[in-house]
């Protein structure tokens, strides 16, 4: 009590009120604001970038989904000869496919032959090669369905058969060499029909 009136006292009897200066207190609520702001740009921004993330993982699930679509038709555990037989019974669109996975799997079978020296087995596969990727070529013209796939699967054989023709010795590559030839006709035809003109 006695602090009290002691306190009045110097005081003159008045009572304080804690009271925040105008200044201050605008200063404050335009900081808040200010902050409030920026908070919500930020918030939005970072919307923003969940958005490009939701897209960009849509993207790459679609590109996925081409990509598995692209190789649905292969039949990596097939061998040659179980290959040849599913062609007659098949689509002429899904002939084109087994054609080329026939004519691919005999690509690597003449490298592997060559390189162990057996050049009659080479050249026995050799023609299968090119028997076997002007079939796929033929059906794929006669669907008009993947053409292009077939054109890119030529292109890889040539390249790999060129590699082989220049790691032969001059007698063995003329099989080599005419196998080439054929191939590249096989894929100026896919390539003529591709972009072929529409009949005005």
């Amino acid at each position: 009590m006695r602090s009290r009136r002691r306190w009045a006292a110097l005081t003159g009897g008045a009572t304080t009120k804690s009271k925040t200066p105008r200044s201050f207190a605008k200063s404050a609520e335009e900081g808040w604001g200010i902050l409030g702001a920026n908070f919500s740009s930020s918030n939005t921004h970072l919307r923003g970038q969940g958005a490009g993330a939701g897209r960009f993982v849509w993207m790459v699930a679609i590109l996925v989904a081409m990509a598995v679509a692209a190789n649905a038709k292969r039949h990596p555990e097939l061998t040659v000869d179980e290959l040849k037989a599913r062609i007659a019974s098949a689509s002429v669109p899904d002939r084109a496919h087994l054609c080329l996975e026939v004519a691919q799997k005999q690509t690597d079978e003449t490298d592997k032959q060559y390189a162990a020296g057996e050049m009659e087995k080479g050249k026995a596969a050799l023609t299968d090669v090119v028997a076997y990727a002007e079939l796929a070529r033929d059906y794929s013209i006669q669907s008009h369905k993947y053409q292009k796939q077939t054109e890119i699967g030529v292109r890889g054989m040539t390249r790999k058969l060129a590699a082989l023709e220049h790691s032969l010795g001059q007698e063995d590559q003329p099989p080599v060499k005419d196998a080439l030839s054929r191939l590249e006709r096989v894929r100026d035809d896919l390539l003529a029909s591709i972009f072929k003109k529409e009949p005005k």
